[in-house]
């Protein structure tokens, strides 16, 4: 259980660092 929690946690890390990624791509662009 304890893997899963810690599996689900870097997936949603990964995933928010790709959207502060795309973020700050699409900011720039302005």
């Amino acid at each position: 259980l304890f893997t899963g929690v810690l599996e689900i946690f870097v997936t949603l890390t990964t995933l928010f660092n790709l959207v502060n990624c795309i973020t700050r791509l699409t900011l720039f662009n302005y």
